[in-house]
């Protein structure tokens, strides 16, 4: 392991096949995971769409109940009007000052109710005037957000595409792979990819096991520097091979 040139052997061929092959499996594995995590990026700008349309429908609801309510007390002012106007049109019918002085009573309680509603329909418009600004404040976010939702969903699509498109180059590269090893070595390197979580194959460094970090013999790291045949890791049992610039 001293200085100087490399000088160690290529790879034989069947494991220059399963170190492509593991390369492969990990893109695949990858690109599978980046397809996983699109969903969730579709959903947190869905869920913030969602968000700013119900602001705006409860924004909405606000505005159309101010605007009953307002209604109901101008539909009250105007009967409190009239009921004055017939109160002020009977004052000359009255008899007696008794009667006169509570009929005087009369209309000055009508005349408060009717300050009180005018008030009342003063503190609606205020509200609405309000709950206008804010409902316009809400169909702004919405377009914001629904625009943003598009363009991200666009780009998600476009996103979802290109990884499909790696997902089928990668498996079609594979399956030439496979095909050109030996099926015993290609069973071997599946069974130690099932049990090892998708890693068969990994680079020795400094008489090292890269998947294991445990130490190699130095007799079986020089075999796994010349490359001439498959060996194992002792430890974790994952097929090792050597690469000078890792």
């Amino acid at each position: 392991m001293g200085g100087g040139t490399d000088t160690t052997t290529p790879l034989s061929e069947g494991l220059a096949l399963l170190v492509s092959l593991q390369e492969i499996d990990r893109d695949v594995l990858a690109l599978r995971v980046l397809k996983d995590e699109l969903p969730g990026k579709v959903a947190a700008v869905r869920d913030r769409l969602d968000q700013a349309e119900a602001e705006q429908t409860a924004a909405r609801g606000a505005l159309d109940q101010m605007n009953r309510d307002r209604r109901d007390r101008e539909a009250k002012l105007e009967e409190t009007k009239a009921h004055i106007a017939r109160l002020k049109n009977r004052t000359g019918e009255i008899k007696t000052n008794t009667a006169y002085f509570a009929h005087l009573k009369e209309i000055d309680t009508a005349e408060k109710l009717r300050s009180a509603v005018e008030d009342e329909i003063l503190g609606l418009m205020e509200k609405v005037e309000a709950a206008e600004k804010d409902l316009s404040a809400f169909d702004a976010k919405v377009s914001e957000e629904s625009a943003s939702f598009e363009g991200r969903r666009q780009e998600l699509e476009r996103e979802y595409a290109y990884v499909d498109a790696g997902i089928d180059e990668k498996t079609k590269a594979r399956e030439n792979l496979a095909a050109a090893l030996d099926p015993v070595l290609l069973a071997r390197y599946e069974n130690i990819r099932v049990q090892m979580r998708g890693t068969a194959v990994v680079p020795a460094r400094n008489a090292t096991c890269t998947g294991c970090r445990m130490r190699l013999p130095p007799q079986l790291f020089n075999q796994v520097r010349e490359g001439r045949s498959i060996i194992d890791c002792p430890h974790c049992h994952r097929i090792l091979y050597w690469n000078p610039s890792v």
